[in-house]
């Protein structure tokens, strides 16, 4: 097909076209306020959809035992954590263990790096004061998530994201930590009184003879997040509290974009946003989809027709497949 053609058979808000046009002079419109993690206004746009989830964080926060969220994904599993956090002010931020599949039950707890202070041992390195830099186990030693809010003075906020995805017995290690309250970090455990960095801050916390324990009195929200790609030992599911999110529906999806856009003082046209959401809902709840869409999806589309007028109600094919589509094809 020839430049011609590419030109006339693409919209205006195309900014690349695939020939060697000569503008480079292009003005992007703002990001989706979504994509910036940063903004204040932005984090306080996620509400809980219904009185069942606000009653079991209450209940996990009175009980001091963990949330175990299972629920697909754009259900809101993991903005709940935030919300709470900041209308409570629990902390400064969230403290957050991304599970994978090569997670470990240290990686939430504490992080020593002995091959840097090994390697640094070797070397007699000075300041620019010609100060000895200290190679103490100090220096090399952070607490991870876990580890900061077991140690800390004030209740705090932790959301381990995704723990389906764990190796097998990281479940057991857990329930054993949810009812211990206290933890090991055995590089310490000979040194008597030792000082490690706390909450990525200049602070330090005194770990003695390496045992960081929990104030059960400010044991810390820990809210789990699940996909429901597998099923948890029953000890482990009988120590946590649980609750299934839902998807939205029509009017809670409504709320939910009209919301992220009033963040930027933004208004969505409502007939349009009910064409979307209706096409959306088509898609995402066919009983032959092998998985879903999700919100994150909607919100896409929705900035795309928002900004430039894009049809995605099935005019434009192309912005529809490659968007609104089920996540496996």
């Amino acid at each position: 097909m020839s430049n011609d053609n590419n030109e006339k058979n693409l919209p205006d808000w195309c900014y690349y076209r695939g020939d060697d046009g000569v503008d480079k002079n292009i003005t992007l419109p703002d990001a989706p306020p979504w994509r910036d993690k940063s903004r204040v206004d932005e984090k306080n746009a996620y509400r809980p959809l219904n009185d069942k989830e606000i009653k079991m964080v209450n209940a996990s926060l009175i009980l001091r035992r963990p949330l175990l969220i299972t629920g697909k994904p754009g259900s809101g599993k993991s903005s709940l954590a935030e919300a709470v956090r900041k209308e409570l002010g629990l902390g400064e931020k969230v403290l957050t263990w991304r599970v994978t599949t090569q997670s470990k039950f240290t990686d939430g707890l504490y992080a020593y790096d002995a091959l840097s202070r090994l390697q640094d041992i070797q070397f007699k390195e000075e300041d620019d004061a010609g100060n000895l830099i200290s190679k103490e186990i100090k220096n090399y030693l952070n607490l991870e998530a876990l580890g900061i809010a077991f140690a800390s003075k004030k209740q705090r906020v932790v959301l381990i994201d995704e723990i389906d995805k764990s190796q097998i017995d990281l479940p057991n290690n857990l329930l054993h930590l949810f009812e211990e309250n206290e933890f090991d970090i055995p590089e310490l455990k000979r040194l008597g009184k030792e000082f490690i960095p706390f909450d990525d801050s200049e602070n330090y916390e005194t770990i003695e003879n390496g045992l960081v324990k929990c104030n059960i009195e400010t044991f810390p929200l820990i809210i789990m997040t699940s996909n429901g790609e597998r099923d948890f030992p029953p000890a482990f599911m009988r120590r946590c509290l649980h609750l299934d999110m839902q998807l939205p529906n029509a009017i809670e999806l409504a709320e939910i974009v009209n919301r992220h856009f009033e963040t930027v003082n933004k208004k969505v046209n409502q007939e349009n946003l009910t064409k979307i959401i209706t096409l959306f809902l088509e898609e995402r709840d066919r009983e032959e989809n092998k998985t879903y869409l999700s919100t994150d999806q909607l919100l896409n589309s929705v900035y795309l027709m928002h900004e430039k007028e894009i049809e995605i109600d099935g005019k434009d094919d192309d912005i529809k497949d490659g968007i609104l589509r089920n996540l496996l094809g």
